[in-house]
């Protein structure tokens, strides 16, 4: 474990390629000994083999990407042009690597090789964007945006770059100058839309885990940057759409095939439901409903030849009342905004009766309110 020894025995004509009696090499030994120096003296070696791997099944190349050895990056790829796509076991290629240690240089090497790599996916189905952002490295992420990263993709556990970047963020003064600096940027990373013409909004309907106040935050930061959450994709849905979709699925799945491991799954959509409710509720757009209802009941009473028809106090009461029950789960989720704790287990068990309360003793100023 000592660099000067093994600088010195390369020099000597040791082969740099050697194995010990268990198979092992120097590379995956210096691995094993996390020595950085060791590595770089190895990886530089014009003799060294650039498909070695080490104990972490990483080559030359990805290693070289790891410390930032852009260097040695183009040396290796000049001589073994396909070890950019060579991948670990957990599908990352090199390109994730320089990615997810903020190594700028490493990343325009590898993407000036070989484009086609740029949104290559690792077992966790991460993108090189998605790596960047968690490590918040904003200028590999100008870059990787600028060469044609997509925002859209979503890895294992449902989320975006985007969402990467936001979750990742203790301070968002930061986050938004940086998009207020570049805002051709901030456009093709907020506003653009899948193959399907899902939004971010859409994007964000099924995240595994959620943090009830970031995803909170999260919502919010796409409406300020001009993002409409009613927007429908190609098959007419809004993002509120697919989050009742996935929350229906997954409470059929719970209650109705008993599948008790789902209940955390049902507990977090139903966080995201009433999260996207309490966001949307300010915007309930009820003026439009109650003028829509009003001109089909005027337009039955003209055909019955009655002039200047005037809907009755009992009529009006009818429509707003049915606008409060087809908007019943926006009642609740503001009613329970204070209550963080209320979907963990009571409200997914007593749904019908919750709702049940509240068109007993309705309360119409719960739909706008944003608070209970």
């Amino acid at each position: 474990n000592n660099p000067k020894q093994v600088e010195l025995a390369l020099m000597a004509g040791a082969d740099v390629n050697d194995v010990d009696s268990t198979g092992k090499s120097l590379f995956y030994l210096a691995c094993k000994q996390k020595n950085n120096a060791i590595y770089k003296l190895l990886i530089t070696h014009k003799d060294m083999d650039v498909y070695a791997r080490d104990s972490q099944d990483y080559t030359p190349l990805h290693v070289a990407c790891a410390l930032g050895l852009s260097a040695t990056v183009t040396l290796i790829l000049h001589k073994t042009p396909q070890a950019a796509i060579l991948c670990t076991t957990r599908e990352e290629i090199p390109l994730h690597i320089a990615a997810s240690c903020g190594k700028k240089d490493c990343v325009t090497s590898l993407l000036a090789h070989d484009i086609r790599t740029i949104n290559h996916q690792n077992t966790d189905e991460n993108s090189a964007l998605h790596l960047a952002c968690w490590v918040k490295h904003f200028s590999t992420i100008q870059l990787l945006i600028e060469k044609g990263a997509n925002p859209t993709i979503i890895n294992k556990v449902q989320t975006t770059p985007l969402i990467c970047l936001f979750s990742a963020q203790t301070d968002y003064t930061f986050l938004h100058a940086f998009f207020i600096k570049n805002q051709t940027l901030a456009n093709i990373f907020i506003h653009t839309k899948d193959t399907q013409d899902n939004s971010q909004f859409h994007l964000c309907t099924a995240v595994v885990s959620i943090d009830v106040p970031k995803f909170e935050l999260y919502l919010q930061f796409l409406l300020r940057y001009g993002l409409d959450i009613h927007a429908r994709n190609k098959n007419s849905k809004r993002a509120i759409d697919l989050v009742c979709e996935k929350y229906n699925a997954l409470e059929y799945e719970y209650h109705v095939m008993k599948f008790s491991n789902m209940k955390n799954h049902v507990i977090n959509q139903a966080k995201i439901l009433h999260i996207f409710l309490q966001v949307m509720s300010p915007h309930t757009p009820c003026a439009l409903f109650k003028f829509i209802m009003e001109q089909q009941f005027k337009q039955i009473l003209e055909e019955q030849n009655i002039n200047n028809p005037e809907l009755p106090k009992e009529l009006i009461a009818h429509i707003i009342n049915k606008y409060y029950v087809l908007n019943i789960e926006t009642v609740i989720a503001n009613k329970y905004k204070q209550n963080r704790a209320y979907c963990d287990d009571y409200y997914i068990e007593n749904r019908h009766k919750i709702r049940q309360q509240q068109f007993i003793n309705p309360k119409p100023k719960l739909l706008w309110s944003t608070y209970a």
